[in-house]
């Protein structure tokens, strides 16, 4: 039996997929460059505090369709994002309490697509200031995000 809070925390999930989604690509639109990448950034939210599967691939397909509408191919960042977050995890598992796991995910993804992913599949040369920048921007968001993440509760208080 499908339960109806769960069917509204999915559907907050792909409604903030959704939204996070439109607004890369409005970024994009009015920039002119991907500076602001919220979905991944929203994914890595997602994968550090609350990794259930399903979650995460709906994440991964806006993300798939964010990387078509950038770059015209659909599974040229998921190759290293679904590696990663595996890896991820599992460290994660073993250190429990890392607080810089988030930013260096987040680090290593854009690293990988100004440097191995662009370069070599799209033929775009790697620009280290946009990259700096790309990777501030982005830090910085995720831990906006991590900031505002509800904290939960202990025992009884509200």
């Amino acid at each position: 039996m499908i339960y109806p809070k769960k069917i509204l925390k999915t559907g907050k999930i792909l409604l903030f997929a959704i939204l996070f989604l439109l607004l890369d690509i409005t970024i994009f639109t009015i920039l002119q460059k991907k500076t602001a990448l919220l979905l991944l950034c929203f994914y890595t939210l997602m994968l550090f505090n609350q990794p259930k599967a399903k979650y995460l691939v709906y994440i991964c397909l806006f993300i798939s369709l964010e990387t078509f509408l950038f770059y015209g191919h659909t599974y040229s960042l998921l190759l290293f994002i679904a590696p990663l977050s595996i890896v991820t995890v599992k460290i994660s598992h073993i250190l429990h309490e890392n607080r810089i796991l988030p930013y260096l995910f987040v680090t290593a993804i854009i690293a990988f697509e100004q440097f191995i992913l662009e370069p070599q599949v799209f033929n775009v040369k790697a620009i280290s200031p946009y990259t700096i920048e790309k990777i501030c921007v982005n830090l910085l968001i995720v831990a906006i995000f991590l900031k505002y993440l509800p904290k939960g509760k202990l025992g009884d208080r509200l």
